[in-house]
């Protein structure tokens, strides 16, 4: 075992407190790495040049190819060094990203930072902040590592994971459109748009846009899949519901229940997950703390959903970002010292930004 150490993962698959698209958010402790940036370990970004070549083409804040390098040579931490390896990492394995934060902990925290990378295949993604942190440690020991196997292995993970081309061409047609999607792997659902205006993707859609793309080729599958988005959502239409999010420390669900209530006597079947359950309608569906994410998306794949009502804990949030892209209401309540230490928010001024 290596001196760095991973603390915790999360996995924020909707917008969240660092961007609006998924993220992995790693919470790494660097030991006496603290004490021991780039610039101050001999030898240690021409060796990692060796191994990543192509880490040359990244800005960094220096804003133009080679900016990294600077950093490196100039001194950094080791944090910052992981984020910008796990990126490459998956880039190498076919994957398009390119956003990173790091972020210490701050005063009283010695050691502790956040590395958050943007991602595709959730599996992947988290794979790659552990062989980032590998070989950052294999590189200041002046060890071998094996880059194209674990690049491999990040492809593998990554065509597991990820949609069927017909079906990310799907997507990418709705998103071009403004329109949302769901997507549930583990359940084999995608859903463009929300509630009553959501349309589920079949293996019917998928057969049609294979068969009018005839040579599956990317621009074919892309064509093939503008059609049939046409279709399913004529000029005008964007699959999209009326949302309201209500989140604070205190009272959200009253707050929740209230509009509501409001909603359901103007006429509109409404879907409201609370920490009491998911209600429709005003009827039980399922009891618990359904104030997460998850429970915002379970509301908005329902098909009967004309208005969804959201209590929107700030815990779900900050362990992964919200079930919903963007809503047409938002209630902030209050923001107080209740329960704060979760994921890493130890001040009210930290939760409240």
């Amino acid at each position: 075992m290596g001196e760095i150490k991973i603390n915790r993962i999360n996995v924020l698959r909707g917008p969240n407190v660092w961007a609006h698209q998924p993220v992995i958010e790693a919470h790494i402790s660097l030991g006496s790495y603290e004490e021991r940036p780039t610039d101050v370990i001999p030898g240690f970004t021409d060796r990692l040049l060796e191994l990543l070549p192509t880490l040359w083409s990244h800005r960094c804040s220096e804003g133009k190819p080679g900016g990294f390098i600077i950093r490196l040579r100039d001194g950094t931490w080791m944090g910052h060094v992981i984020e910008h390896i796990a990126l490459e990492l998956l880039a190498l394995a076919g994957m398009d990203v390119s956003y990173g934060k790091t972020r210490s902990e701050g005063e009283g925290f010695p050691g502790q930072y956040r590395v958050v990378i943007e991602y595709r295949e959730e599996r992947s993604g988290k794979l790659s902040i552990r062989i980032a942190t590998e070989l950052c440690e294999a590189v200041a020991n002046e060890e071998t590592y094996d880059v194209e196997e674990a690049v491999e292995d990040l492809r593998e993970l990554s065509e597991r994971g990820l949609p069927d081309p017909a079906t990310a061409s799907i997507i990418s047609a709705g998103r071009s459109r403004n329109i949302p999607w769901i997507r549930r792997a583990d359940e084999g659902v995608v859903q463009l748009g929300y509630g009553k205006k959501g349309r589920r993707i079949t293996e019917e859609h998928v057969s049609r846009v294979l068969e009018r793309a005839g040579n599956p080729t990317e621009d074919n599958l892309a064509r093939a899949a503008e059609e049939l988005v046409a279709q399913l959502f004529p000029e005008g239409e964007n699959g999209r519901i009326p949302i309201v999010a209500i989140t604070g420390t205190n009272g959200k669900t009253t707050v929740t229940r209230m509009i509501g209530h409001i909603m359901q006597a103007a006429g509109y079947t409404v879907g409201m997950p609370t920490t009491d359950g998911i209600y429709l309608n005003g009827k039980l569906l399922y009891a618990g703390d359904c104030s997460g994410p998850q429970s915002a998306e379970d509301v908005l794949l329902m098909p009967e959903v004309e208005v969804a009502v959201l209590e929107t804990a700030r815990g779900g949030i900050i362990r992964a970002g919200l079930g919903f892209d963007v809503c047409d209401v938002g209630v902030l309540l209050n923001v107080s010292a209740d329960h704060i230490g979760l994921g890493g928010v130890h001040s009210v001024e930290r939760l409240a930004s």
